[in-house]
């Protein structure tokens, strides 16, 4: 009920949850139907209904398995980014670990500016801190230059 309701709000939907275009292409085909039905278009492949439905069965069988690879590569894609998410907030959090045993005055920018980091990579992601500035570094250099920027050491 509430699905159906809330359909009903959407710019181009009716009431019931139908697209405004919906109901004229379902007529629209239903006359097709009929016309072709009544010229007698369905005998023209009675005696082939066998090979079209293998034919069929083979496209089928063909899309199925290019939409399984296609989920296989997004799969891995997401495995992927999530190892590399991990390998990321493992490194600062190493970082934040190994800042604690340093006085104050050198832990403090290296707290901050992993805040700093941490911040600006869940806003606008990695690449496009790399891209921004036009070429790809390893994460080495970056670390580097994001804490020299904020006053640490390295």
């Amino acid at each position: 009920m509430f699905l159906y309701g809330s359909l009903g709000k959407i710019p181009g939907r009716h009431s019931c949850g139908l697209h405004a275009s919906a109901a004229p292409r379902c007529v629209g085909a239903a006359a097709i139907y009929l016309v072709l039905r009544l010229v007698g278009f369905h005998k023209l492949f009675e005696n082939d209904a066998e090979g079209i439905g293998a034919l069929l069965q083979i496209i089928g069988t063909l899309y199925s398995v290019v939409y399984a690879f296609a989920i296989y590569v997004i799969w891995g894609q997401f495995t992927t980014v999530e190892t590399e998410i991990l390998k990321e907030s493992g490194a600062l959090k190493d970082l934040l670990v190994f800042s604690q045993q340093p006085k104050e005055t050198v832990r403090e920018p290296v707290v901050r500016a992993v805040k700093i980091y941490a911040r600006g990579v869940a806003e606008n992601g990695m690449e496009s801190a790399v891209s921004r500035r036009g070429d790809r570094q390893d994460r080495q250099t970056i670390y580097r230059r994001h804490f020299q920027r904020y006053g640490c050491e390295t």
